[in-house]
């Protein structure tokens, strides 16, 4: 009987010592599954966390650093990222639908699945980000920069992304029609199979750039640099 109290005596005090170990921000327990809806988590390390199918719906991130942060499938939609660092954060199935990322960096990160209608992203860094298969139609991506970015598949039509870096960007199979990349450099990127249709590529750069099987329909081409003359 002894020895199980003692052991009942530890478990509890290792309880405790878990719960002094949960990071907590104005109220809000930053642990997986959470439910901290409008939260201000704005200017906070939040590096390596794990809030994996949290409800962070309508919170303020902006200026905080969330490096590494796995959000996998976490509500996030409404919610601000203004100025704030993802670089490898996992957003794979997340919703981060009509969010603002305006001069974010998610460099890295993993995008696979994720919901980002109608955001506003500009002059934010998506370089290298995996986002196979992103949900972005409508959203604004003026002056981002995508080097080297894992888009294929993307449903990104009606979406603006003017003056962006998209070398190297693969776009392989995606939707990307009605989309506005006027002024951008597809210098080597991959757009096999992807749907252009009635898009602007108005002064945008497309040397080295990989077309085959892409729909160009209506698609404006004024003053393009090395624009496909027969397609």
């Amino acid at each position: 009987m002894r020895n199980l109290i003692i052991i009942l005596v530890a478990f509890v005090g290792f309880l405790y010592g878990y719960e002094d170990d949960i990071k907590v921000i104005n109220g809000c327990k930053l642990v997986p599954n959470t439910q901290c809806k409008k939260v201000d988590l704005s200017n906070q390390n939040l590096s390596g966390l794990d809030l994996k199918g949290s409800n962070f719906e309508g919170a303020n991130f902006e200026g905080s650093i969330l490096d590494g942060t796995d959000l996998t499938k976490a509500i996030l939609k409404n919610s601000n990222f203004k100025n704030a660092k993802l670089r490898h954060a996992i957003l794979k199935q997340s919703d981060i639908s009509n969010s603002n990322f305006v001069n974010a960096n998610l460099a890295r990160a993993d995008l696979r699945h994720a919901n980002m209608k109608v955001a506003q992203a500009s002059n934010a860094n998506f370089d290298g980000v995996n986002a196979w298969a992103l949900f972005a139609q409508g959203s604004n991506f003026d002056n981002s920069s995508f080097h080297g970015a894992n888009f294929q598949f993307a449903r990104m039509s009606g979406s603006s992304m003017r003056n962006c870096n998209l070398q190297a960007i693969s776009l392989e199979a995606a939707w990307m029609t009605r989309v506005n990349f006027e002024n951008s450099n597809f210098t080597n990127a991959y757009l096999q199979e992807t749907k252009l249709g009635n898009s602007s590529l108005l002064k945008a750069i497309f040397t080295g750039t990989r077309i085959h099987y892409a729909n160009l329909s209506g698609v404006l081409m004024d003053d393009c640099i090395d624009c496909p003359t027969n397609w």
